[in-house]
């Protein structure tokens, strides 16, 4: 092959992968700490709260809560393997008197900025082997998924139990569908 044709097909070839080259591109982009006001209106604890409540039987329990939010950090995209949504986290979960998770509850909440620039956000209540999970939270409580039909949901401005007034109430149950004992209903 003649010379010429040698050096054409290497600058074509050089100016192939500067094209596709994907880490040329590589911005690092700042993702902010968690933050949701409301996620915090519903659930206004601190680490080391003790939060004490009582069964439908009667009988009573308590547990400590932990609370995190994530911090802000940076990530990047347009790197070769560094295309990474932004994900900011709170969660609330029960501990015991060690510090140690205990899984009674764990209510959770996770704001992804995706990289087509929509947010989704994805909020869980764990309470010891019952869940529900919706689509964050709105002034009457969690969003519900479209479609999701495994428990109801039902907002109350004033709610009256064993004796005492509550406001802003939302009651979250599926105790229709359950056969075997456990918590079902949560207020």
């Amino acid at each position: 092959m003649p010379v010429k044709f040698k050096n054409y097909f290497r600058i074509l070839f050089f100016f192939g992968i500067i094209s596709g080259c994907s880490i040329c591109d590589c911005k690092k982009i700042p993702c902010p700490a968690y933050v949701d006001p409301l996620f915090d209106t519903w659930f206004p604890y601190t680490s080391n709260d003790q939060l004490i409540f009582k069964t439908a039987t009667g009988e009573e329990d308590s547990f400590l809560l932990k609370v995190f939010k994530s911090e802000p950090y940076e990530t990047q995209r347009g790197c070769s393997g560094g295309n990474q949504d932004c994900m900011a986290t709170g969660s609330i979960t029960s501990i015991n008197p060690s510090g140690i998770y205990d899984n009674k509850i764990n209510f959770s909440e996770e704001i992804t900025e995706l990289l087509s620039g929509q947010q989704q956000i994805i909020t869980r209540f764990n309470l010891f082997e019952t869940s529900f999970m919706g689509y964050g939270i709105s002034d009457t409580g969690l969003i519900k998924i479209p479609g999701n039909n495994y428990f109801r949901s039902q907002f109350y401005n004033s709610l009256t139990l064993n004796s005492r007034t509550f406001n802003q109430v939302q009651c979250l149950d599926y105790s229709t569908l359950q056969t075997t004992p456990g918590v079902y209903k949560f207020y």
